[in-house]
């Protein structure tokens, strides 16, 4: 089914109010599109000839609204990771820094930082091929503080301190949070979207007053900054995983205009709560996308949007989350057919029901 639409002629009209073939979607499988060029996780992931083969043969067999990538944003703690040849690292090596050192940090400029090239390199590249046909919109991943601080520590040593010493904590995600702010002023200028995924905040791990304490000041300070060097504050999307259900209006009330979360929530009582308030993105679950059959999938692409889409903001349907490597291709054929057939606007709610 062809759009008649390009992604950036949507995105703009949907802004505006105006008329839509369709609505827009978040649906990057991210490492998923090693698997359409035999590569490598390793491979993909470092090399920036095969990264963009990836990217590349995975829009033209998908189309996508939004591609993703990274640039380094030359905050290196100490924090040392594996990378296995095919699978996902993690981290060998934590950091237990004093007050006076976690003070004395600072971050290197991401324009010159020469572990942030290949970054730079793949986001030009990128920009050359999918501008030159009004393809894609192209999205740079940026960490939110308090994830960052809980995976340099150790996540069950940095949340235990939440309670032992707050002050801590405090002082650490504080710090990073300037410190993002200042790396990110690098992508001033740039027509880009910004994800900024924060796992470890999720309701699955803090309470709504730990949120509010301990994230939600910071987050919120981080998006402000990514909003004011966005080409507009709908280009910044919030991306918690887990049970978000308590967190719903303080994750609104950071300021994002885009909620991303994942199929574990009750999604139309999402919408019902902060769907006047922010654009819902998701929420097709990985796990549909691993096991179920075809029509799973587009099962729960209906669902998704059928439950989304009583806010005021209209929602914009995709992935709860990164979609399982080994999840058949012929799964992620489906996900788009879907996507464009019942993300046709206006939405035919009959067409929505359940098969």
């Amino acid at each position: 089914m062809q759009d008649e639409m390009t992604p950036r002629q949507r995105k703009k009209a949907f802004r505006e109010g105006r008329d839509i073939d369709r609505l827009p979607t978040w649906a990057f499988p991210q490492d998923y599109c090693s698997r359409l060029i035999g590569a490598t996780l390793r491979e993909y992931m470092t090399d920036t000839k095969t990264f963009l083969k990836g990217v590349l043969t995975a829009d033209a067999r998908w189309d996508f609204d939004v591609v993703e990538m990274m640039i380094p944003l030359g905050i290196d703690l100490g924090v040392e990771r594996s990378m296995p040849e095919d699978d996902y690292g993690v981290v060998t090596k934590t950091i237990d820094p004093t007050e006076k050192e976690i003070e004395s940090w600072g971050v290197e400029d991401v324009r010159t930082n020469p572990a942030a090239q290949p970054g730079w390199e793949r986001l030009e590249a990128l920009q050359d091929a999918l501008a030159a046909k009004d393809r894609a919109e192209i999205s740079l991943m940026v960490s939110m503080p308090f994830t960052t601080a809980a995976m340099s520590l150790g996540t069950d040593k940095f949340l235990k301190k939440l309670i032992r010493d707050p002050d801590y904590v405090h002082l650490i995600v504080g710090k990073l949070a300037d410190m993002i702010v200042q790396a990110v002023q690098a992508f001033k200028g740039l027509d880009v979207l910004y994800w900024c995924p924060d796992p470890v905040a999720s309701g699955s791990m803090l309470s709504l007053a730990q949120y509010r304490t301990f994230a939600q000041p910071y987050t919120a300070k981080v998006l402000h900054a990514l909003q004011e060097i966005a080409p507009h504050p709908d280009h910044v999307n919030l991306h918690m995983c887990g049970n978000t259900t308590r967190l719903w209006e303080a994750m609104a009330d950071t300021g994002a205009l885009l909620m991303n979360i994942d199929e574990t929530i009750d999604f139309a009582d999402a919408s019902r709560r902060v769907g006047d308030r922010v654009h819902l993105v998701g929420n097709v679950a990985p796990m549909t996308m691993l096991i179920g059959s075809e029509q799973d999938v587009i099962e729960d692409v209906k669902r998704s949007i059928r439950d989304a889409a009583g806010g005021k903001a209209l929602p914009i349907p995709g992935f709860a989350d990164s979609p399982p490597l080994k999840s058949p291709v012929e799964n992620h054929d489906a996900l788009h057919r879907a996507l464009r057939e019942y993300a046709k606007w206006p939405l035919d709610e009959e067409r929505l029901t359940p098969a």
